[in-house]
């Protein structure tokens, strides 16, 4: 007559939690070894911080799984939670927002009533204006005739040229 209790052989729940803590040690243990060294002098960057913690929760999740059936698939679950959370946020710096690529009013619509040569005007005002900003030389007005590497529109003409040896680019309005 069978009576009650645990099969003779089979493992207790101390035995079974010690080998699968013994597993998991195994398994980090071959991830540490397989693992780029630390650099310490690496610049902090935040969106390259949110990588890094996005890796690791998902590590985790990967050497949780790889348990088989000895896994806490409640431990996996959240762990995917947290690196769903970090790949949202790290989604918003690596990829651009459709509602930021509309745009907004008509595209034929006219501006204002402006002539060329108003145009040109307010592009040599905003050239001055930039050109110290982005380490560009602004030269004055450039006179000649229509050449077959320079655009030009009526007496004006815009080159952008670099100089070999110079430090600056030259920018002709």
């Amino acid at each position: 007559m069978a009576r009650g209790g645990r099969i003779r052989g089979s493992k207790n729940r101390k035995t079974l939690e010690r080998e699968r803590a013994k597993n998991v040690v195994t398994t980090l243990s071959e991830y540490a070894k397989n693992a780029p060294p630390i650099d310490f002098k690496a610049r902090f960057d935040s969106l390259d911080m949110m990588e890094g913690v996005m890796r690791h929760f998902y590590i985790r999740a990967l050497i949780e799984q790889r348990q088989g059936a000895e896994a806490d698939w409640d431990k996996v679950d959240s762990l995917m939670m947290r690196v769903l959370v970090c790949a949202e946020k790290v989604a918003k710096y690596r990829h651009a927002q459709l509602a930021a690529m509309k745009l907004s009013g008509d595209v034929n619509a006219k501006v204002d009533d402006s002539t060329i040569e108003e145009l040109l005007v307010k592009i040599k005002e905003e050239y001055k204006a930039l050109g110290p900003l982005l380490e560009l030389d602004v030269v004055g007005e450039a006179q000649g005739s229509r050449t077959k590497h320079r655009l030009t529109a009526g007496s004006r003409a815009v080159e952008h040229d670099r100089h070999p040896g110079a430090e600056h680019s030259s920018l002709t309005v």
